[in-house]
C-alpha cells in the first residue's frame, strides 16, 4: 500500500508539472507572497496514536476496510491523473463519492484518527484536481497536492497503528 501511495505521489507531481508549464525553485529566503499567489499553510500533521486492535460492531476488522477505501481511491485517483482536463469532472466525481461514502460509514473511535487522515488526504487531492481543472496558478495546485502528500503520510503512520 505505501508504495502504491508513493507512487500516486510521484505521478501527482509529475502531472501538476508536465500540465502546469513553469515549475518553481525552492529558495531558502522568505519571499512575500504576490497578491495573486495564495501561499497555503503546511498542513501540520498530530502525533499517530498507539498501536490497537480495531474492530466495526459486526467483528469485521477496520485495518482491512479502510485498506478496500484507500484502494478504491488509488485506482479512481490514478484513472484521474490520466485524463484530460477538460474531462477532470466525472473523475473527481467518482473520487467525491468514494471520500462520501468512507465519511457515511460508522467507524469506531479506535478509527477516527486513520479515518481523519485519510479524508483530509482525499479532501487535499480532490481540492488539487478542482484548481487543476480550473487552471488554478501552479502554485495553487502543487500546494494541494503537498496537503495531499503529508496527509497520505499521517494515514499511513495512522495505519500502522491499527491492527
Amino acid at each position: 500500500m505505501a508504495v502504491i501511495v508513493r507512487a500516486v505521489i510521484v505521478l501527482l507531481a509529475i502531472t501538476v508539472v508536465a500540465c502546469g508549464g513553469s515549475t518553481v525553485e525552492e529558495k531558502s529566503e522568505a519571499v512575500p507572497a504576490s497578491p495573486a499567489i495564495p501561499i497555503l499553510p503546511t498542513l501540520a500533521l498530530p502525533t499517530p496514536t498507539s498501536v490497537v486492535t480495531c474492530s466495526t460492531k459486526d467483528g469485521r476488522k477496520v485495518r482491512q476496510l479502510i485498506e478496500s477505501v484507500a484502494r478504491r481511491w488509488d485506482d479512481a485517483l490514478e484513472l484521474a491523473q490520466s485524463t484530460p482536463r477538460i474531462q477532470l469532472a466525472a473523475q473527481i466525481s467518482n473520487l467525491q463519492q468514494i471520500r462520501r461514502d468512507l465519511e457515511d460509514q460508522d467507524w469506531p473511535d479506535c478509527a477516527a484518527s486513520a479515518r481523519r487522515a485519510l479524508v483530509t488526504a482525499m479532501n487535499a487531492a480532490i481540492d488539487g484536481l478542482i484548481a487543476f481543472m480550473a487552471d488554478k496558478p501552479d502554485t495553487t495546485v502543487s500546494g494541494h497536492f503537498r496537503d495531499y502528500a503529508a496527509a497520505m503520510d499521517w494515514f499511513t503512520n495512522e495505519m500502522a497503528t491499527l491492527r
